[in-house]
């Protein structure tokens, strides 16, 4: 999260924005763990990435087997090839079994450091959780502010039919003039037992890229 916010920093430093914290709604039950992501060896998702400029570029991530505590939380890595090549880079999944789902990934949100939660499925609809981050001495404050939006729902992504949806909308924000304002926005579309099929980053009303989930195995 720490390279996508500093790419937006310039952008944002002159903005103010007030904001209202969106009060807290009664949780659902909890889900088992990887029950919208699999932590299975061998596992792959293989997603198409457009960014606004039109160009195109796939990827793919395979689960490894290892896992790893990153902030305190135990993530499964994933090897990335690009276009079918091996690459040096590896992403990483966390999934809880209170129903918490994490992600640190340069191809989906952009950071190859920082976790990222996107979904946490006790969250009733329009519920907002944030979590803070440290960019560094000299920068402003950061986080991300996470809202269920939608939930069990069907959509169709790359010709193929998904259904058991959920969507959040994942806003990166940075503090400026003593509040946060959103400089980026990610929409997470999660189906059940699939994991991830699509990701929209918008900056206000422009779409910045996005990525779809084209093939998968889950083991």
């Amino acid at each position: 999260m720490k390279k996508l916010l500093l790419l937006f920093l310039p952008l944002v430093i002159s903005l103010a924005s007030c904001r209202e914290d969106t009060p807290e709604l009664p949780e659902e039950m909890t889900v088992e763990a990887g029950i919208f992501q699999s932590t299975t060896e061998g596992s792959y998702w293989t997603y198409a990435a457009t960014d606004m400029l039109g160009q195109y570029a796939e990827f793919t991530h395979t689960l490894t087997g290892k896992k790893e505590m990153k902030g305190g939380k135990e993530f499964y890595e994933a090897s990335v090839m690009y276009d079918g090549q091996p690459s040096d880079e590896k992403a990483y999944y966390h999934c809880s079994s209170a129903g918490l789902y994490s992600i640190i990934s340069s191809n989906i949100n952009q950071d190859e450091e920082t976790p990222c939660d996107y979904l946490d499925t006790k969250k009733a609809i329009n519920t907002s959780w944030t979590t803070n981050y440290e960019l560094g001495a000299g920068l402003p404050e950061a986080r991300t502010q996470v809202t269920s939006k939608a939930k069990n729902f069907a959509m169709q992504v790359a010709g193929k039919q998904y259904k058991d949806v959920i969507q959040t909308s994942v806003a990166y924000q940075l503090k400026s003039n003593g509040a946060f304002v959103t400089v980026v926005t990610a929409d997470y579309y999660i189906a059940k037992n699939v994991g991830i099929i699509k990701v929209v980053a918008s900056n206000g009303p422009s779409v910045i890229g996005s990525v779809e989930l084209i093939d998968y195995l889950i083991k």
